[in-house]
């Protein structure tokens, strides 16, 4: 399920900065939104821009039912628009499930400082918002930024920790790392070819190889001579079938130490996928074991 942001606040305000830094820190955690910039879709949606009343209805509208659609077909949308009047951003709450609303405060007087668009200075438009015509102030935003102070990325970070907040942004890589280093097991991912591309502490702990001695290496580095031939069989087996034998279920098998010592190991193996159901590769996870009797 996708979500929606949107970010309001007077012209000048700094809503553009934040929706870019936002959508650099969402794509860094693996999520691409989609960023609908007011500025830029006006002059799609009205490229003779009036900037009246009845103009805004339209484009905002339009504006909310483009972001439900994006956010119905999964894709995350954050919204760099000052839609004045709440009417505008209520729209978008009704047809998006979940959905924030960010105030970027920032004085007037800062705007008009910063304008970056000319607005507030050449008086080319008569209908602009906090000066000319009424910008109704989000009555209970789920966030407020402050665009006086600190940085856009600041800014964005206090949206990140929002959405991580109420669950919506999947865990990060970080997070994914820190399962995979201190979890109890070896996890060793292979490519197609078997060719180590991921190895953990508890892999170098049990095997002796640090990471950057075995990833991009042969899985032979660990294999028995005499088990390769039968190793090797049953794994480009597995890797065009698309699944193991054993089905996920842990097999005592034996393995050589850095220090050419041998030892046993319970190994339990998976097949991986891509996003589009490609195989790209085989999960082991190993924990030491004793020698049978």
């Amino acid at each position: 399920m996708s979500f929606a942001v949107w970010l309001t606040g007077l012209s000048g305000s700094g809503k553009s900065a934040i929706a870019a830094a936002l959508r650099d820190q969402l794509h860094a955690r693996g999520v691409d939104a989609a960023v609908l910039e007011s500025d830029v879709l006006r002059t799609q949606l009205t490229p003779f821009a009036r900037y009246d009343e009845a103009e805004r209805d339209f484009f905002y509208s339009t504006l909310a039912q483009l972001g439900a659609q994006l956010a119905l077909q999964g894709k995350p949308v954050v919204f760099d628009a000052t839609a004045n009047r709440r009417a505008y951003r209520d729209a978008a709450r009704r047809g998006i499930a979940r959905f924030a609303e960010v105030f970027v405060d920032t004085p007037l007087e800062v705007c008009a400082a910063r304008d970056t668009k000319g607005l507030y200075r050449t008086g080319q438009t008569t209908t602009l918002p906090g000066v000319q015509v009424a910008y109704e102030l989000p009555l209970a935003p789920e966030l407020v930024v402050r665009g006086d102070t600190g940085t856009p990325a600041e800014g964005a970070a206090l949206i990140v920790a929002l959405l991580d907040q109420r669950g919506w942004l999947a865990p990060g890589a970080d997070l994914y790392r820190a399962v995979m280093e201190q979890g109890p097991d070896a996890v060793i991912f292979a490519d197609r070819e078997g060719i180590t591309r991921l190895w953990n502490a508890q892999a170098e702990a049990i095997f002796g190889y640090a990471a950057s001695e075995a990833v991009g290496r042969s899985l032979d580095l660990i294999i028995p001579q005499h088990l390769r031939a039968a190793h090797w069989q049953g794994y480009h087996r597995a890797i065009a079938a698309g699944r193991t034998r054993s089905d996920g279920k842990p097999m005592l098998t034996r393995a050589t130490h850095k220090d050419g010592s041998k030892l046993y190991v319970d190994v339990a193996f998976a097949i991986v996928r891509d996003g589009r159901d490609r195989v790209v590769g085989a999960l082991a996870t190993a924990r030491k074991s004793s020698k049978p009797s």
